[in-house]
């Protein structure tokens, strides 16, 4: 199955399910694992479009052997972990 193309809308989400069902890597994902990497691509998908702005977002899953890639890609702001300012302790 193609890559999931999500447009910059947290209603976007509902479209994970559906699609992981159907992806390239649907038959390598069952029961536990295909929860977590739900629950993972909602996550990210979540702060990806919240934080992010993106215009559209990618995200494609492929097996490999026993293990399963999931990549999310976009075209949203880019966040650097290291330029933000630490919290007081």
């Amino acid at each position: 199955m193609a890559k999931l193309e999500l447009n910059s809308d947290l209603a976007e989400l509902a479209k994970v399910a559906a699609w992981l069902d159907g992806a390239d890597c649907a038959m390598a994902l069952q029961g536990k694992l295909r929860f977590a990497v739900e629950l993972c691509l909602e996550e990210a998908l979540t702060n990806v479009i919240s934080y992010g702005s993106p215009e559209l977002v990618c995200v494609d899953c492929q097996p490999h052997g026993e293990r399963v890639v999931v990549t999310v890609r976009d075209d949203g702001v880019e966040f650097n972990p290291l330029a933000v300012a630490e919290h007081d302790q």
